[in-house]
């Protein structure tokens, strides 16, 4: 699918084909494993998906995640007291993605890492990965890595042509 974006600058054209993964980096150990659960399917082209541990030195980093924010298909998440906390996810990241959601079926999966205000959030009108009650840091890594593996598979789904 081909998309404008009025920037003010000439419109940028670009195809929703990945996950963007949206973190706290307090949270980095949950980006870890959910990116060992997902690269299988990368390695075999199932997944392609973008996180900020994709910038490299000296690469403008504000221009890659606007990228990251316009190629999403899939949106994930990683919901924890400090990421509802971070004002960059709130002002920067969350708007266009809910935007995108609401105007071109983005798909929105949030998992839940840790008890949070989720329930107050604008994303706890969309279905979670895990139930708020269960957060990841509740669980045993065996719990955790079925989570993942749940996420991987949807992620897997939603990029699926249609």
């Amino acid at each position: 699918m081909m998309d404008e974006r009025n920037t003010g600058q000439e419109p940028s054209r670009f195809v929703r084909d990945k996950a963007f993964i949206s973190y706290s980096r307090s949270d980095a150990k949950y980006l870890s494993e959910l990116h060992a659960h997902l690269k299988f399917h990368t390695r075999n082209g199932m997944i392609n998906f973008w996180d900020d541990t994709m910038i490299k030195p000296g690469e403008r980093w504000s221009e890659k995640i606007t990228h990251g924010l316009q190629s999403a298909k899939v949106a994930v998440f990683l919901v924890s007291a400090e990421f509802l906390a971070s004002d960059f996810i709130a002002t920067r990241e969350l708007p266009p993605l809910l935007t995108a959601a609401a105007q071109e079926g983005v798909v929105i999966l949030s998992v839940i890492l840790s008890p949070s205000a989720f329930k107050y959030s604008p994303l706890a009108q969309f279905q979670t990965v895990n139930v708020p009650s269960n957060p990841l840091s509740a669980m045993t890594k065996g719990q955790r890595q079925a989570v993942w593996v749940s996420v991987a598979e949807s992620i897997k789904e939603a990029l699926k042509l249609p």
